[in-house]
């Protein structure tokens, strides 16, 4: 959650697990109030948060998968640099 001014501004919700190998984050939905859309808090939060996890999994010493979910957005494309996602 990102405040402005005391009142939530953004919000994400993320689900995160981590392996022996590689620390998974799932960005799975967020929200933005239109009175703020100004600021972009949405950019703000995806930084925060990515960040984060980037330093959760070096602190563990372990890879960081990090992912957006369908790229069908523009802005996860600024975000993103994509892979394909395999079945087994």
């Amino acid at each position: 959650m990102l405040p402005l001014r005391g009142e939530p501004v953004a919000v994400q919700v993320l689900y995160r697990v981590e392996s022996a190998q590689w620390v998974s984050v799932e960005y799975i939905n967020g929200g933005v109030d239109p009175g703020a859309q100004d600021y972009s808090p949405g950019s703000v939060l995806i930084s925060a948060n990515a960040e984060a996890a980037q330093k959760d999994a070096a602190t563990l010493g372990k890879a960081l998968r990090y992912s957006f979910g369908r790229a069908g957005r523009g802005y996860k494309e600024r975000w993103c640099m994509s892979a394909p996602v395999l079945e087994t």
